[in-house]
């Protein structure tokens, strides 16, 4: 019988590495949430001294360098700035009920000259 060679050490670093690749695909998901169209949006995405620009609503724990990676894997063009703007839920209340309406943050997300997103075009 052929013994298994691997110490004990090895299998925990290799289960470790696993759980850090499975958990980056899970945060590349779970980052872009939607795209966002309003006017403003509009406005901005069509000036032409920036170059191209998308607006998108991301998780609220997600980071620059996180939302940069998943535009880039989604979409497949390169990024060459990400702002982020946090809205605060605000309170509503409906008869006696009192709320929050969800907090979220949006990303503005400038492309680099020569590169497009055909989805955005005709907007």
């Amino acid at each position: 019988m052929p013994k298994n060679t691997k110490s004990e050490k090895q299998v925990v670093s290799e289960l470790g590495s696993l759980r850090g690749a499975l958990e980056s695909a899970r945060k590349s998901q779970r980052t872009l949430v939607a795209p966002f169209f309003t006017e403003k949006v509009n406005l901005v995405a069509g000036s032409p001294e920036k170059g191209q620009t998308l607006v998108f609503r991301v998780d609220f724990r997600s980071s620059k360098p996180e939302i940069r990676q998943a535009v880039e894997n989604a979409l497949g063009v390169k990024v060459a700035e990400v702002r982020t703007a946090s809205y605060k839920g605000k309170p509503k209340r409906v008869g006696a009920k009192q709320g929050y309406r969800t907090r979220f943050k949006k990303a503005y997300i400038s492309l680099k000259p020569g590169e497009k997103v055909s989805i955005v075009e005709g907007v």
